[in-house]
Order: structure tokens, then sequence, then C-alpha cells
């Protein structure tokens, strides 16, 4: 059975179903706009890349009004290797708005971070934006798309398997360092 956890609150949700839900963090109050910073997980489906995910993330995208990618690459953010992007599109109340996106594959889950502000604020909240994706941690939990040894290979290369507990095994917390990214 899958489990929806959001802070303290847990669902039971029934065979076929999957937790599709977004984390919103907003800014302080703007008169236009406020700046935010939204995660988003999704199946990695079996065969496919980080890199193919990806490109679909950029097919659906041309659809929004006046987009413009500007760029699309391989880049590390804090202790994560993934896809970054940065474009430009026209959103609610015709407001030019910039976003900096950057996917993670962990096991079978892509995690998609999307920091947004508007186009004339972004030069001074864009380190900011840098900033909050690269200080992500991961708090992994066996059957959530990976088991215990691909998770210590795949975000942790360098650190060694410890002696615990089939408790403590259970539930892992992967720390990425804290501090200014240069992007």
């Amino acid at each position: 059975m899958n489990v929806l956890n959001h802070n303290e609150f847990q669902l039971s949700l029934p065979a076929g179903w999957e937790d599709n839900s977004h984390v919103i963090a907003r800014g302080p109050p703007q008169p236009d706009f406020v700046a935010s910073l939204v995660m988003v997980t999704e199946p990695l489906p079996p065969g496919d890349t980080l890199e193919q995910v990806a490109g679909r993330h950029v097919k659906a995208l041309e659809a929004i009004p006046a987009f413009n990618l500007i760029k699309q690459e391989p880049k590390k953010l804090g202790a994560h290797q993934g896809v970054f992007r940065e474009y430009t599109f026209e959103g609610p109340n015709t407001a030019k708005l910039t976003q900096l996106q950057f996917s993670i594959a962990v096991g079978r889950k892509v995690c998609t971070l999307t920091y947004s502000d508007t186009q004339e604020r972004m030069p001074k909240t864009r380190q900011l934006g840098l900033d909050l994706i690269a200080s992500l941690k991961l708090q992994l939990t066996a059957g959530e798309g990976f088991d215990r040894k691909e998770k210590l290979m795949e975000l942790s290369p360098t650190q060694q398997p410890a002696q615990s507990s089939p408790e403590s095994a259970a539930r892992e917390t992967i720390s990425m360092p804290r501090g200014p990214v240069k992007g």
C-alpha cells in the first residue's frame, strides 16, 4: 500500500494510487509576484534516463506563452548531479517570469525543484534560488523506489555503510552541504 506523508500527516492510499503532492515554499510578499520554490516528484519510467525525462519537460513547457529556453545542461548543485534549466515565460497577469529548474534521479523517481521570480528581480534573487535548490536534503525510506544499498551508492558515493540496526536502516537522512552555490 502506498502512503502519502506530509509533515505530521499521513494518508494510506489504495492500490494503484501514488503520492503526487507538490511542496511549495513562498517568499516574502511582493506587490506583483511572490517568489516561490516548488518541489515535485514523479516516477522514472523503466528504461528512461533523467535526460529523457528532462527533454519531455521542455516539450511540455514549450506550450507556455512566450516560453524561451535560456539553457539546459548537466550540472551539480549541492551534492546532487542533475539536469539544470533556466527559462523565461509570460505568467499570470502578464508577469514576465524566470524559472531556475533542477531535476535529479533518485532510484526510480525524479525530483524537480523550480525556483520562480520575476525577470526584473531574478538578477537579485538568483543566488538565493540556487542556494535553496542546493540545500536539498533527502530523507529516504526503503521501499520508496530504492533500497538502502542503491541509496548509498547513488546519493553518497563517499559515505561508507555504517553498522546499523534494522530500525535505523529503514529510515536514513542524507544531509547536503549548505552555502553559496555558483551558477
